[in-house]
């Protein structure tokens, strides 16, 4: 079973971290984006009937490519889908 949830991106921030080189086995130093999402709680009826199956929560993720943390911007909602992973998904 599927759930979907709802989330908003509520804090960036960049920090000095490492990344396996492209090719490679080495490392390399580079900046990570650290993304801080909390459910949604208002803005619209949508948002608060989530909030109210979903009242309190964190995500956390990081970003080790620039390509990646653009998608991100303080206040952007994201539908967040948790499929188990051994369920199979038919498009």
């Amino acid at each position: 079973m599927a759930v979907r949830t709802k989330f908003k991106v509520q804090s960036i921030t960049m920090t000095e971290g490492t990344r396996p080189k492209q090719d490679s086995t080495e490392w390399e130093v580079c900046e990570v984006c650290s993304v801080s999402l909390v459910p949604v709680g208002s803005g619209s009826e949508e948002n608060k009937a989530f909030w109210r199956a979903t009242p309190s929560g964190q995500i956390t993720i990081g970003c080790a490519t620039i390509e990646a943390a653009v998608a991100f911007k303080i206040g952007k909602e994201f539908y967040v889908d948790f499929i188990p992973a051994d369920a199979v998904v038919k498009e």
